[in-house]
């Protein structure tokens, strides 16, 4: 096993480098110690960093090296020293490919030019760059206690809804044949998105599915928490790793760049921006399906309704598709409450309505759901199922009802929004394409 450490000789530096030492005596690994050389004080990718260092610089700097390596060693690790010239975060992006490295371990520090796309920071830059997990280290002292067995390692394992945590999982268990780690599961779901169902209740289906995702690591089922919050998610997972006393976070990394990363944000690059704690990002690696036979026939098919006068046309169609004795599957979803807002910004103390009042309300949604049911649905015994979901991101609670219900397929009605139209209402068709995992069928608004 090889393990990768970057070092520009920081005092931050210098706590990353122990860490990584610790972790490759502990592995019986070989620690590639690596110092990436620039002009100092210039930042790279100006003009003047064109020049080379002087013969005195560069030897000033294999000496610091040398000494590094020598103190590393001294905590048990095999050192290996590189002293290269060029930019950090390509430089080490490259060591790593040559050396088959197996883990990045780098101090949360550095610096190179911010572009439109970046927050900037080779932290940043390498986390994006790394095709494998990447250690960035605030503090060292959790680690050193617990490789020395005086306290088991407390780790918060970040888990997204739709993201597979099998390269996290995989990561915790080479670390959980060093000493004992004691890791609790956590998710981050909007306040408001939950069925016709307590809150209680919906929380306990969260942690039950996201059981079943984990499963165990280090022969033992992790602890489940889940947390309700708005806005950035990295927030709430500092908040969750705070009431959990959390040693280390360890969450997935889309490694999004440009576009796709204003769109989407990263939660990694924020933690690592805002966290005290040491984290671990783990490239996600989109899981292969197994390949299977297509469907012939689909038996259950959901149609998302909105009421409106394109849905009566998408049950028409799915249930044209449905054989004798299919299940036609209708979910609305609605918009969760929110304070009434007024003029200028100003917000009405209007109270939620009663439990009782939310009850009545879904059974007469849910009875005009049934209402859309094709007249001849008893004769050809297709059995009508209706579902009110409250959510703030439609598309999102479509696919999952579709992979709770067991949807062989999802026929939606689209408005035909376009322009500015499209932009302020958005899509649901187009995020239930993008996201669902069985087969969708799109009706224009003048499907006949």
């Amino acid at each position: 096993m090889n393990i990768l450490c970057g070092t520009d000789f920081s005092e931050p530096a210098a706590l990353a480098a122990n860490a990584a030492a610790r972790l490759a005596a502990g592995f019986g690994a070989r620690l590639h110690l690596a110092h990436v050389a620039q002009l100092p004080g210039i930042r790279a990718g100006t003009a003047v960093s064109v020049h080379e260092l002087s013969r005195d610089e560069f030897e000033r700097r294999r000496t610091l090296l040398g000494a590094l390596s020598t103190h590393l060693r001294s905590l048990g690790a095999e050192v290996v020293e590189h002293l290269v010239e060029g930019v950090p975060d390509e430089e080490l992006a490259r060591l790593s490919g040559e050396l088959s490295a197996e883990l990045i371990v780098i101090a949360p520090i550095g610096d190179r030019r911010p572009s439109l796309w970046s927050l900037g920071g080779v932290a940043m830059r390498v986390i994006k760059a790394a095709s494998v997990p990447t250690l960035v280290v605030r503090e060292d002292s959790s680690i050193e206690a617990w490789l020395e067995r005086s306290r088991p390692l407390r780790v918060l394992l970040g888990v997204e809804s739709h993201a597979s945590t099998a390269g996290a999982a995989a990561a915790l268990e080479q670390f959980a044949r060093l000493a004992p780690l004691e890791i609790v599961a956590g998710q981050i779901y909007a306040r408001g998105e939950r069925r016709d169902a307590p809150r209680e209740r919906y929380e306990r289906e969260l942690l039950d599915n996201l059981g079943r995702r984990v499963g165990s690591i280090g022969g033992k089922p992790p602890q489940l928490r889940v947390l309700a919050g708005w806005g950035r998610v990295a927030e709430h997972m500092l908040e969750l790793a705070a009431l959990e006393a959390a040693d280390l976070v360890v969450v997935g990394t889309h490694r999004r760049v440009g576009v796709d990363r204003l769109v989407h944000g990263s939660v990694s690059l924020d933690l690592v921006g805002a966290s005290a704690r040491n984290i671990l990002t783990v490239p996600i690696v989109p899981a292969r399906e197994p390949h299977a036979v297509p469907r012939r026939e689909f038996r259950r098919i959901l149609v998302p309704l909105d009421l409106s006068e394109f849905s009566q046309r998408a049950v028409e169609h799915a249930a044209a598709l449905l054989p004798q004795g299919g299940v036609l599957q209708l979910v609305h979803v609605t918009t969760p409450y929110v304070p009434a807002g007024l003029d200028w910004g100003a917000m009405a103390a209007v109270p939620p309505p009663s439990p009782e009042e939310v009850r009545r309300l879904e059974a007469e949604i849910a009875q005009k759901l049934r209402s859309f049911a094709p007249s001849d649905a008893a004769q050809r015994q297709i059995e009508v199922h209706a579902e009110v979901v409250s959510a703030f991101n439609a598309a999102e609670q479509i696919c999952a009802a579709a992979a709770r219900l067991h949807s062989d397929a999802i026929c939606i009605p689209t408005h035909g929004r376009s322009g500015l139209s499209k932009l302020v209402m958005g899509s649901v068709a187009e995020g239930v394409i993008r996201h669902a995992r069985v087969p969708v069928l799109v009706l224009p608004p003048h499907a006949h």
